[in-house]
Parts: C-alpha cells; sequence; structure tokens
C-alpha cells in the first residue's frame, strides 16, 4: 500500500508546479517562448518538472539538461548554497547537468541565451538515461549542423 504522506506531498509539489507555469516571471515567459515547440535546436522542454522532491524551471530529458533561470534573490549566500545541494541531489540522484541563466541574461540577450543553451546542449556527453539515448549521435549532428546554418529553430 502507498503511504498517503509521500502521495500527497508529490500531488501538493505537482500543483505548485502548475501554479508555476500560470504565473511565471517574465523571464520565464520569455525563456519559455525560445523553448516550446521545439524551437530551440529541435530539442524538447517542459517547464516546471517536477524531479524527485524538486522542481526544475526548465528541462531537456533528450540530454538531461536543467535549465534554471536566477533572479537576485539568487545571489545570497544562503541561496547560493540551497541552489548548490540541490544542484548536487539532482545531479547524483538522476544525471541531471544543470545550465544556469540570469533574468537578465534571459530579457536582454534572448537570442544570445538560446544559442548557448543549444552548444551546451549539443556539448553534453551522451545522456544514458534518456529514452531517446540510441538517437543522441545523430541527434547532435543534426542541432550543431543546424546552428552552424544560423537556423533549426533558433530565433531569426
Amino acid at each position: 500500500m502507498r503511504d498517503r504522506g509521500q502521495g500527497s506531498g508529490r500531488e501538493m509539489l505537482k500543483t505548485l508546479a502548475h501554479e508555476a507555469r500560470r504565473e511565471q516571471t517574465p523571464a520565464e515567459k520569455r525563456l519559455w517562448e525560445l523553448l516550446r515547440d521545439h524551437r530551440c535546436g529541435g530539442l524538447h522542454f517542459r517547464r516546471q518538472e517536477v524531479m524527485g522532491p524538486f522542481r526544475l524551471d526548465f528541462h531537456c530529458r533528450q540530454v538531461c539538461l536543467a535549465i534554471e533561470v536566477d533572479g537576485s534573490i539568487h545571489e545570497e549566500e544562503g541561496i547560493q548554497r540551497r541552489d548548490a545541494d540541490r544542484q548536487q541531489i539532482l545531479e547524483q540522484a538522476f544525471g541531471i547537468r544543470f545550465l544556469r541563466v540570469t533574468n537578465e541574461e534571459v530579457i536582454l540577450r534572448p537570442q544570445e541565451t538560446q544559442e548557448r543553451i543549444l552548444q551546451t546542449a549539443t556539448d553534453l556527453p551522451e545522456c544514458p538515461s534518456s529514452p531517446l539515448s540510441h538517437l543522441r549521435g545523430s541527434r547532435v549532428q543534426l542541432l550543431r549542423g543546424r546552428a552552424e546554418r544560423g537556423g533549426g529553430g533558433l530565433l531569426p
């Protein structure tokens, strides 16, 4: 029988994730416009995805990449320590790799942010936990080819 406490905690986290999708920050909204519908090199991103006891701002399962959008509060020492601990847990438990971007980067330099995300995704080693890992090599070549041609889902 399933422990009700765990089930209710997970459901609460899912509810919070749903609310966070509805109430995004301006930077999160802008980044979602750059990532949604495979707009970043054909990669599929999810937003506010629940992973264990945490939520990821954006997550691409194909390359095990989480993108975290950090506001000024993340400059505080206690928050930085909490972020580092959370990141280490997710890296070790789920093989997630992280890319952190600031609100300012997303709002002021969206094209550069999108290109940085694509470059990071193509530079990552194979993601063994991805159901698409057997396609990884050909997908990386496709993404790199699109990036080199200046297209493939990047902003015009």
